[in-house]
């Protein structure tokens, strides 16, 4: 997975015994983002902690929608120390760009990008989604710790947890199959946001039910958590697919030429494909049993947790792997093939 992470790029490099600085192949492009100038160590820890988040958050949201008695203090917390971390690492995020670029090259380094270049759309849209995703997370983890200790409903906050489906199916099926066309033209564009923005509609609707219908209508509730699950799983499928055509089509690529494709899909891939595919399963295998097993007004923290806490490990990471790249920081060795 991290081969060619934190490695220097393998041409024109000199024996040992010379004295001269080893020169980048003619072919080389510069460093576009921080996670092509990483060690393979600090990729491994990224990933590691990824993964372990992972199962953390799996394990409490099973312990405590088991746990009758107190089900909803763990998670709750949990979301906090994430929703925190996040929040930190976004403001660090946004300072290292301002002071690589100040504040209108950051401005024009949104919105004034050629978004056929996976190059430049992809540090972009993580910035752009952060804007939705921060936001969206927070008051989710507000609204639900409002409820607990304080007995009442935020009701406009309703279709807020729905942002955070839509940033993290987004950037997954960006990240599964953005890395391989040479641009990214308008109808390769438009059938992956329709279907993210389907997704999400099917999730604002089912919020909508769950929160404001007294008493709950089960089968309206059903009805469009039977759509959102379709939906849902036509995406994920997707996903997989254009993984494996990416993945086919890199392979045969030469590394040098895109080399910020090849790392960035598989750092993507291990983090954003392995996190919606767990999000997806656990996520409605944990809703199927709350839904069909537990009376219809029950309302299970955890469930509700358990979206924001698993995306929130995965974007504090993607935020670090795609802030600018600073090369007189990093070690000449650190380039160096391994």
């Amino acid at each position: 997975l991290c081969r060619g992470m934190g490695q220097e790029y393998r041409g024109n490099v000199e024996t040992k015994g010379s004295n001269e600085r080893p020169e980048r192949h003619s072919g080389a492009l510069k460093p576009v983002v921080a996670l092509e100038i990483l060690s393979a160590g600090t990729v491994n820890c990224l990933l590691l902690f990824v993964w372990s988040m992972i199962i953390s958050i799996v394990i409490v949201a099973v312990v405590d929608i088991g746990d009758d008695d107190d089900r909803d203090m763990a998670s709750l917390i949990m979301a906090w120390i994430f929703g925190l971390l996040l929040v930190v690492t976004v403001a660090v995020g946004l300072w290292v760009h301002l002071e690589d670029k100040g504040w209108k090259n950051t401005i024009r380094y949104l919105f004034y990008r050629d978004w056929g270049r996976i190059e430049v759309a992809a540090p972009s849209l993580v910035m752009l989604l952060t804007v939705i995703y921060v936001p969206s997370c927070i008051i989710t983890i507000t609204a639900v710790t409002i409820r607990v200790l304080e007995k009442r409903n935020l009701d406009w906050a309703f279709a807020i947890p729905a942002g955070q489906d839509f940033c993290g199916f987004l950037i997954y099926l960006i990240g599964m199959g953005g890395f391989s066309p040479e641009r990214l033209t308008v109808l390769w564009w438009l059938p992956r946001v329709v279907s993210v923005l389907a997704s999400t509609s099917l999730t604002i609707c089912l919020l909508y039910v769950v929160t404001f219908t007294e008493p709950l209508d089960v089968e309206m509730r059903n009805r469009f958590w039977y759509a959102q699950f379709g939906v849902q799983t036509a995406i994920v499928l997707w996903g997989i697919i254009d993984f494996a055509r990416s993945k086919w089509k890199l392979d045969q690529a030469p590394y040098i030429e895109t080399r910020f494709r090849q790392i960035c899909f598989r750092f993507i891939s291990a983090v954003w494909g392995i996190l919606i595919i767990v999000f997806y399963i656990v996520g409605h295998i944990l809703r199927a049993g709350i839904y069909f097993y537990r009376p219809p007004d029950d309302i299970v923290v955890a469930l509700e947790m358990f979206g924001s806490t698993m995306i929130v490990c995965a974007w504090v990471v993607i935020i670090i792997a795609f802030l600018p790249p600073r090369r007189e920081n990093v070690s000449h060795e650190t380039w160096l093939p391994g």
